[in-house]
């Protein structure tokens, strides 16, 4: 199985962003005004933000070179396979989160059709994933990727993936509608209801 393509650039997400500049304001205001409160804040911040950054980098560098296996099951579990065992060092290492992810959509043309995505932590050599179904339709799978972040989610780097071993398509059929259920009207039927009904029923059928 061939390996993944070239690594995407890295990049910053919002919640990452914020914090950095709520870090520097800190440290900004520390030096500038004096206050050593501020000052050690602020380097505790940018701190930690480099070595979540750090640990993302570590990671990416980890599974850069990894090839994956993917299949559905049976319709709504979806399993993953790790092709390299020696990798299973690097799952749980680094301070981060790996998810194996494919966006499916029901049309060839982009941001026609219906949209699904699939989401996979990868926890062990083999997972497997419960995913709720979308809308009844045949999902052709694309873009096949390694989504690596730090658990506190500032950091975000994507390693592509080949697209010669995607899953299958996905063919969700449609729900079968449930039966309704017979009521019957009101009344009580077989009971005597006054002299000129003895042993009649007020309903008819």
């Amino acid at each position: 199985m061939p390996g993944p393509d070239k690594i995407r650039v890295s990049f910053i997400t919002a919640t990452g962003l914020i914090y950095v500049l709520g870090s520097l304001a800190f440290l900004v205001a520390g030096i500038f005004r004096g206050e050593l409160i501020a000052t050690i804040s602020g380097v505790s911040l940018l701190s930690f933000a480099l070595f979540s950054c750090l640990m993302a980098l570590l990671a990416r560098f980890a599974w850069r070179n990894t090839a994956f296996s993917a299949e559905w099951i049976h319709t709504g579990l979806f399993r993953v396979n790790l092709c390299n065992p020696k990798k299973d060092s690097f799952i749980s290492l680094f301070f981060s989160e790996i998810l194996y992810c494919l966006d499916y959509a029901t049309s060839d043309t982009l941001g026609a059709g219906r949209l699904f995505s699939v989401r996979v932590p990868l926890s062990e050599i083999v997972s497997d994933y419960t995913i709720p179904l979308p809308p009844r339709g045949i999902y052709t799978a694309s873009n096949p990727h390694l989504q690596i972040s730090d658990y506190t989610g500032f950091f975000i780097f994507v390693i592509r993936l080949p697209t010669v071993d995607l899953a299958a398509p996905l063919i969700v059929p449609s729900a079968p509608e449930a039966e309704p259920k017979v009521t019957f009207p009101p009344g009580k039927t077989g009971l005597t209801r006054g002299k000129s009904s003895f042993k009649r029923s007020e309903d008819l059928y």
